[in-house]
């Protein structure tokens, strides 16, 4: 089975509101004393929201960035979900906790997207299947 490398990042977004923050920090400090404490709190605080927040994931050897969204089934609904992720079945299975997890990395706009199934065993998570390639119809349906 093929590894793929996906990492974390940060999106247009996660900085936009570390920005906020940052900026009403500093607009704090110029007010009066009491205020100047918050400030210093805000620009912290917006460190700190830097450093941890990332939301948006790239995909080594895929453009853009992805979304993520996870769903379990059960183990009993092994087949069908493989075969609806593989494109021999249109029919989504209901989502149930079981056993089984799937990452689902797609785009903004939806219009496309990978996945890859997990397997619980012995306390952890293995992949079962490749980062396989999904079409908009289901990305659509599963997200």
């Amino acid at each position: 089975m093929e590894t793929v490398n996906i990492k974390k990042t940060r999106s247009v977004k996660d900085i936009i509101i570390t920005l906020l923050f940052l900026a009403g920090g500093v607009a704090l400090l110029f007010c009066s004393d009491s205020m100047f404490i918050l400030g210093c709190t805000l620009i912290v605080f917006a460190a700190v929201l830097f450093l941890a927040m990332k939301s948006s994931y790239v995909i080594e050897g895929k453009k853009g960035s992805f979304r993520r969204k996870t769903a379990n089934y059960p183990k009993t609904k092994k087949e069908e979900v493989v075969s609806f992720i593989e494109g021999r079945s249109t029919k989504v299975p209901a989502e149930a906790p079981g056993g089984l997890l799937m990452y689902i990395y797609y785009r903004r706009d939806k219009s496309a997207g990978f996945a890859q199934i997990n397997d619980f065993d012995q306390y952890q998570y293995k992949p079962i299947t490749d980062l396989l390639s999904l079409g908009a119809a289901q990305v659509k349906a599963l997200v």
